[in-house]
C-alpha cells in the first residue's frame, strides 16, 4: 500500500500493489502470474496526517494537520496544521 507518494517511475510488483493519490503510479491492472496486479486510486478521498511536534527557540508546539479531501501527491509543507503551544 502506497499513499500520496511521488515516484520517478515504478517497476516490479507483488501479489497486489495498491496506490492511492500517488504521482506516477502505474495504471490499475489485473493479472495472473508474474505480470503483477495493481489497484490505483487517482486521489485519496479523505486523509488525516499524523500530528507531530516541532521546536523553535526552545518552544515546543504540537502540530495537528487538518483533514484533506481528494488529495493527490505529497505534502510539501505543513501550513495546513493547527498549532498548539505546550505551555
Amino acid at each position: 500500500m502506497t499513499r500520496n507518494s511521488n515516484f520517478a517511475s515504478w517497476k516490479g510488483s507483488n501479489l497486489n500493489d495498491v496506490f492511492s493519490g500517488s504521482v506516477h503510479a502505474p495504471e490499475s491492472h489485473c493479472a495472473y502470474g508474474g505480470d503483477g496486479t495493481y489497484t490505483t486510486i487517482e486521489k485519496t478521498p479523505v486523509i488525516a496526517e499524523k500530528p507531530y511536534i516541532s521546536e523553535s527557540n526552545s518552544t515546543f508546539t504540537l502540530n495537528v494537520p487538518r483533514v484533506e479531501k481528494d488529495k493527490y501527491g505529497t505534502t510539501n509543507e505543513f501550513s495546513n496544521a493547527d498549532q498548539i503551544d505546550f505551555s
